[in-house]
């Protein structure tokens, strides 16, 4: 009877305790779910703030030029057409159609740049991540201090050098800049090899391999996150690439899109219907390019511990 009576004062008090304990759960529980609810609500008012100018775009790219800029503004297209695409794409500049080899210079061009950073960053990065020679961190250092060079600084010195190649309004003359990599990627590549465990190269030389072949075998099948990260910008960058192509090129049929869409622009008038159709159509494999590809794009950001 008495371990009796002890079992039951033992389990009175436990019920006791979870009962106070139950309220500080469920207040701690209401806070947690309130803090969540006005950081989900703060980040979906910025997404919204950011991706009301594309929808404006994308819907004003189906109305008339005349109603763009109603007040107050019309949303929805009344009578939606798509001729400002046609226009777009075959009218410009003055009737000459050159939209879709401005597009090609683009994918191109874009391809060339993304194809030689991937390579030459990835080398370099797991060059100053996995191989011990002298001074390597203080030549590390000082390659990241060039990022404090304002680029439009050597914009004349680069100019200089493709004039006297013969290379300007030239695929190669608007290549040469940023054909041998950059900082930040090889900086990239850099934190990702870090991250891989030693032991796999040291594992690799035990077995005969040479350097080239642990790093195209062995660190960039483990790395494709951070090199898809890599490619994804790079890419992004040398589509939107505008000021190098306008110095570097003069005829209608060497400008990529970014430089080709001022000539949708006009000293008397501008369509602004076609300007819309325009954009979207220059904006459009960056989007679908990044929805493809966002998974890898997160990963990459979060292996190399970058904000």
């Amino acid at each position: 009877m008495a371990m009796d009576r002890s079992a039951d004062a033992a389990a009175s008090f436990v019920a006791q305790v979870r009962a106070a304990r139950r309220p500080r759960r469920t207040g701690k529980r209401v806070l947690r779910i309130l803090r969540n609810t006005v950081i989900y609500l703060v980040m979906s008012l910025a997404a919204l703030v950011c991706l009301v100018p594309f929808i404006w775009m994308v819907l004003s790219s189906f109305k008339d030029s005349s109603t763009i800029f109603n007040i107050p503004p019309d949303w929805v297209p009344a009578n939606p057409t798509t001729i400002s695409y046609w226009n777009a794409w075959n009218n410009y500049p003055n009737g000459g159609g050159m939209f879709g080899q401005w597009y090609a210079n683009t994918v191109v061009l874009a391809l060339a740049w993304t194809i030689a950073n991937v390579l030459f960053c990835s080398l370099a990065g797991y060059t100053f991540a996995r191989i011990r020679f002298a001074g390597r961190d203080k030549i590390f250092l000082g390659y990241l201090g060039t990022l404090m060079i304002p680029p439009i600084v050597t914009i004349i010195p680069q100019y200089i050098m493709v004039s006297k190649l013969g290379w300007v309004d030239t695929y190669q003359g608007i290549l040469f800049p940023g054909l041998l990599g950059n900082v930040y990627g090889t900086f990239l590549m850099r934190q990702f090899f870090s991250s891989l465990p030693i032991e796999l190269d040291e594992s690799a030389r035990i077995d005969g391999a040479s350097r080239l072949r642990i790093f195209f075998q062995i660190a960039v099948p483990l790395s494709i996150p951070g090199v898809t990260t890599l490619a994804v910008i790079t890419f992004v960058n040398s589509w939107n690439n505008f000021l190098w192509p306008l110095i570097v090129t003069n005829s209608e049929g060497m400008k990529m899109i970014t430089v080709g869409l001022q000539d949708f622009f006009g000293q008397a008038n501008t369509n602004w219907a076609d300007v819309m159709a325009g954009s979207t159509l220059a904006v459009s494999p960056l989007i679908v390019l990044f929805f493809l590809l966002q998974r890898f794009i997160v990963q990459g950001i979060q292996f190399t511990g970058l904000k």
